[in-house]
């Protein structure tokens, strides 16, 4: 197991106060150093060559799917850790894809940030099982929708699912998008079977991974 002192970590954010929290946690186990945009985030990567980069998920300037490979570009074996707002098992896929070898949501920094940063400085990943939901269908428990099952949902049918995970009825979300009680129950089928999902908890689950609703 290597040494927590000899790795260097770099926390690019935005916020004061997360810095403040990431700053408590990390600096002391690592070599903390901060930036707070990505372009110091570029040049500060070149300078130190850090072992762990925790990233502001919405950073301005770059998009951060891009801006994954340009770490890694600049700092060959660099581990990326995305600090995020929300749990969202579509974001997280997007930038595990990407490059990135941890996320985690803004409100657990104080509790999992050296776990966190000690997992991807050691060569392993750091991204929660609800989260990244292995691709096997015997799994139990609701199957997670595929990015071709949330593009295959019509504009309509993407409607009717936001008004119904607001907790809307069928009739309510009938009357909203003005349309038959009839239609919307068919709408809602075919959402249920698009996205291979059982129940409203299963939706509302969906929708809320995938910012479409706030938890």
């Amino acid at each position: 197991m290597m040494q927590d002192y000899r790795v260097h970590v770099l926390v690019a954010e935005r916020h004061p106060a997360v810095r403040r929290v990431l700053r408590a946690a990390i600096d002391g186990p690592f070599v903390y150093h901060e930036v707070t945009t990505a372009l110091d985030a570029l040049a500060k990567t070149i300078e130190i060559i850090p072992d762990v980069v925790v990233l502001d998920a919405a950073l301005p300037l770059f998009d951060n799917l891009e801006f994954i490979t340009q770490l890694a570009r600049l700092a060959r074996g660099v581990k990326i850790l995305i600090l995020a707002a929300y749990e969202s098992a579509e974001l997280a896929r997007q930038f595990r894809d990407a490059g990135a070898h941890g996320y985690v949501v803004t409100a657990d920094v104080g509790a999992v940030m050296v776990e966190a940063v000690r997992a991807v400085a050691e060569g392993r990943t750091f991204f929660h099982d609800h989260m990244m939901p292995l691709p096997n269908p015997l799994r139990e428990g609701a199957p997670e929708a595929t990015a071709s099952a949330r593009k295959s949902l019509t504009v309509r049918e993407r409607e009717v699912l936001v008004q119904l995970v607001q907790g809307r009825s069928n009739k309510e979300t009938a009357l909203a998008l003005q349309i038959s009680v009839n239609t919307i129950e068919t709408h809602r089928a075919r959402i249920m079977k698009k996205l291979g999902l059982h129940s409203m908890g299963d939706l509302v689950r969906y929708a809320i991974r995938n910012l479409l609703i706030s938890p």
